[in-house]
């Protein structure tokens, strides 16, 4: 091993020399100290570089990870001269326009300090990076001068902003981030002890950050746990994007220091990184591999655990990745319990397979192996979520079956395996021998239709189905399969009973309402004289029905099915399926009857239910919808309006429900937050990214066009486009008209933008009609939460087109509506008001006066009315 110079080298080295340097140091790292030596005295180095080589190589036993440890101490420089030594206390002082007020931690970079603004502008809250003062500072400010131009195009809600740089009078370099209160984002999963899929869309959000970040040349290089924050309303910060790009010696000036190594950290390093190759987003692929495996299983992929830093970079450089389930299964049950999974042996089955495929394609030692991009990545994890094939797994024959059984189960094999399992409980009882037989030939007889749905012919008439194309024939399946339920089980009406209710709900998600309500009834019929009022297959039935009932007729006509499922047996599991989608059922018709408080009791109790027994589900989204909307009438308060909303995209997200009543209803609401909130450029980019997704859904379903409609128009409008905002709105109302039954909040949604439209546009004909048109759809459901809207539109149009005495007729309707219902008198003061103006018209001055007296004077703030036009809201 060569010796150590006596005296320090100088600070600096040319760019040549420690080119020379670095090539040396990680050759030499991994050998002997023979072999060490041979290999220098054959390279003919400087008698510098050699000085200097032999402080990096003794340094190696100090230095743990690259990115922990202080660059000073890395290259064997401790306490050789004052300016490798980490910088004063800066608490006090003012950097640029910041002050300074209480340290946050230290790092390898230096310490990291919580400022503030001390200027007259604004305020701002920010966290100084203070780096370790050496050599290099100079050549270290000038890059972050020519780099910062670059580092502020990354313009992304999931990425810590670098705001400011300089240094301080003595020289200290010094970086200015936006603020990030919140953790690392292992330990915010595991405090909240999320499931597999929660951590899932968590991850997404940083792979679709750091996808941002690479379509703007710029790589992380440090992508680890600490680097990635959750603050405490679940938003995910990537930290120091950029900052690892400022600190590489790559693209420096004419000189580097020695102190100049890349950093990073070793149980998230690419093995090119500990190679000395050059960075690239390949590298960034692999930490996020690494990283996912640390949030699914509480541990990185390569056992560092207890290694000098020698034998860390060597395992970096050379080292397999551990398979993600075998660590998760040595793990302990308290690490699976974590992640919503009873122990560990079961975590480790539910990596294995799909999930070890996925990280281990990311931890590829070739980067042109790992996937293409972040992106990429993040859409195999989406294939995962919802149970797509997953391309990181080999494409046999038999996992594409799998994946395409697993895909469609909903519709086919969920069915088929609700119905053996239900029919052979029945099996299972000794006290019915008799029946024995009869249901073995039973669940043998479901078993073959199913099967002869999925590969197209029927087993028992030998007919041709259908040919289930690539573009899909879903619809086509299910009338074929309809047709033939009722001639194939003709002797058998508890198998047609449990078939029609999974078909119902098929051709209710497929927005063919009318034949789901046929079906849905003749299911609750057979249900009902096969299994008797109180079995879970009526209440099944009459939930689905139920459920059509609440969305096209309102709550009153849904009372019948409603109190028909709540009497069935599986109420008295309160922990149960049924229990939980009987009370989401109460929930929303509390919500139509304005029982708002009522309404978002029961939602909260089913969401308790369901994340404690099941986990995240779609009954968990639906039900935080309810809560959504129940939040902005009793809270008032639009950023907890616009909160429940991002809770319900992340659900969704999560669930792989990219296009669905949930998703979009919680869209709808973050804009109107974003318009109340006085952020007009943030409800325009919402409102175009939504309208993108729904033009990338599949199928045509009448409310996808609606909302697609509702969002192009609401984006026109935003940009000042009155045309197109007109012709899609008269596009929307076309698809409406087309329909005879259509559901009824996406129908007053809908129509009130309309109706607004025409209004501005002083076509008021247009506005009364479509009024009127929308009143008479809601009145048959007597639900005072809708008709409340109906009359106060039909009233406004009725104002705007000269027959104040009708508008006071519907104005005082819609009054009447609330009066009983305390949760809806936010609408009064909207109702009241045009009701003065049509009072006034009339010469009923007396009677306008009176009522004017009801709500604040003149030129107060009129309460904050949520679900349209809110006014006088918090901070608007």
């Amino acid at each position: 091993m060569p010796e150590r110079s006596p005296h320090p080298p100088p600070p600096s080295t040319t760019t040549d020399e420690w080119s020379t340097l670095k090539s040396l140091w990680f050759e030499l790292a991994d050998l002997s100290i023979d072999e060490q030596r041979r290999r220098l005295e054959a390279c003919g180095a400087s008698p510098a570089i050699v000085a200097r080589l032999g402080q990096m190589i003794e340094a190696v036993p100090l230095v743990g990870d690259r990115f922990d440890a202080p660059a000073h101490v890395a290259l064997g420089f401790a306490g050789s001269t004052p300016a490798d030594v980490p910088a004063a206390s800066l608490i006090g002082e003012r950097l640029g326009p910041y002050r300074v007020l209480r340290l946050v931690g230290r790092g390898g970079m230096g310490a990291v300090y919580e400022a503030s603004r001390d200027d007259a502008e604004y305020h701002q809250r920010v966290a100084i990076k203070s780096l370790w003062r050496g050599a290099d500072s100079d050549v270290l400010l000038h890059r972050f001068r020519a780099e910062r131009q670059i580092l502020a195009a990354l313009q992304h809600p999931n990425i810590a902003q670098l705001i400011d740089g300089g240094a301080t009078a003595s020289g200290t370099p010094w970086l200015a981030m936006e603020y990030v209160d919140g953790v690392a984002i292992d330990e915010y999963c595991d405090a909240r002890s999320l499931s597999i899929p929660a951590r899932l869309d968590l991850f997404r959000t940083v792979c679709h950050a750091v996808q941002h970040a690479h379509q703007r040349l710029v790589v992380h290089r440090d992508l680890k746990p600490g680097n990635v924050l959750v603050t405490a309303d679940g938003t995910v910060k990537l930290l120091d994007f950029g900052v690892a790009k400022l600190l590489d010696e790559n693209g420096a000036g004419t000189s580097v220091t020695a102190d100049g190594m890349s950093p990073f950290t070793a149980a998230y390093a690419a093995p090119e990184q500990a190679n000395g190759e050059l960075a690239s987003t390949a590298t960034d692929v692999y930490a996020l591999g690494a990283l996912l495996c640390t949030l699914l299983t509480g541990e990185p992929p390569l056992d560092l655990v207890g290694r000098d830093a020698f034998a860390r970079l060597l395992e970096v450089r050379s080292g397999t990745p551990r398979v993600p389930s075998s660590i998760a299964r040595a793990s302990s049950d308290a690490v699976a319990r974590h992640r919503g999974v009873e122990s560990a042996r079961k975590l480790g089955a539910a990596l294995n397979g799909e999930l070890d495929a996925i990280m281990l394609q990311a931890l590829q030692r070739d980067p042109g192996k790992r996937y293409a991009s972040a992106l990429a990545l993040s859409d195999d994890v989406h294939r995962f979520l919802r149970r797509d094939r997953v391309l990181a797994r080999q494409g046999t024959i038999g996992y594409r079956v799998w994946a395409f059984t697993r895909r469609h189960r909903p519709l086919v094999f969920g069915t088929t395996l609700a119905l053996l399992t239900a029919l052979g409980v029945s099996l299972l009882s000794l006290q019915q021998a008799r029946n024995l037989r009869f249901e073995a030939a039973r669940t043998e007889r479901a078993a073959n239709f199913m099967a002869g749905i999925m590969n197209g012919t029927s087993t028992v008439s030998q007919d041709p189905l259908i040919s289930v194309g690539p573009a899909g024939t879903i619809g086509q399946l299910l009338d074929s399969a309809v047709t033939r339920v009722s001639r194939e089980f003709a002797d058998d009406a508890r198998i047609r009973a449990r078939l029609y209710t999974a078909f119902g709900a098929n051709y209710a998600a497929q927005s063919r309402y009318a034949n789901a309500h046929a079906v849905l009834d003749s299911a609750r019929v057979l249900a009902l004289r096969a299994y008797g009022p109180t079995s879970d297959e009526y209440a099944r039935a009459s939930i689905e029905y139920a459920t059509l009932e609440l969305t096209f007729h309102g709550a009153e006509a849904a009372n019948e099915a409603i109190d028909a499922a709540a009497r069935s047996e599986g109420m008295n599991d309160l922990d149960g399926v049924l229990s939980a989608q009987i009370l989401l059922l109460r929930a929303t018709q509390a919500m139509q009857r304005g029982q708002l408080h009522t309404a978002d009791s029961l939602a909260a109790r089913v969401v308790d239910i369901e994340r404690r027994v099941r986990g995240l589900t779609r009954i968990v989204a639906a039900a935080e919808n309810v809560r959504m909307v129940t939040t902005s009438w009793i809270t008032r308060d639009p950023r907890a309006y616009l909160r429940k909303a991002r809770m319900i995209e992340r659900i969704t997200d999560s669930l792989a429900m990219p296009v669905s009543k949930e998703r979009d209803g919680a869209a709808d609401a973050a804009i109107e937050s974003m318009l109340v909130l006085g952020r007009a450029d943030s409800a325009e980019v919402l409102t175009r990214l939504q309208g993108e997704r729904l033009q990338r859904s599949f199928g045509a379903q009448p409310w996808v066009q609606v909302w697609a409609a509702k969002s192009a128009a609401l984006l026109a409008s935003l940009r000042g486009d009155t045309v197109t905002r007109r012709l899609e709105l008269a596009k929307g109302r076309a698809i409406i008209d087309s329909i005879a039954e259509f559901p009824l909040v996406l129908r007053m949604v809908f129509n009130s933008g309309y109706v607004d439209d025409a209004l501005v546009r002083k076509d008021d004909v247009s506005a009364l009609s479509m009024a009127l048109s929308t009143r008479d759809a809601i009145v048959p459901t007597h639900s005072p939460f809708l008709l409340s809207f109906a009359y106060l539109y039909s009233g406004t149009a009725y104002l705007a087109s000269g027959d104040p005495v009708s508008a006071e007729s519907e104005l005082r309707a819609g009054l009447t509506m609330i009066a009983p219902t305390p949760d809806l008198a936010s609408m009064g003061p909207r109702l009241r008001r045009p009701l003065v103006e049509a009072l006034t018209k009339q010469g009923k001055l007396a009677a306008a006066d009176s009522i004017r007296r009801i709500d604040p004077p003149k030129g107060a703030m009129p309460p904050c009315t949520p679900g349209g036009k809110w006014t006088g809201c918090p901070d608007t």
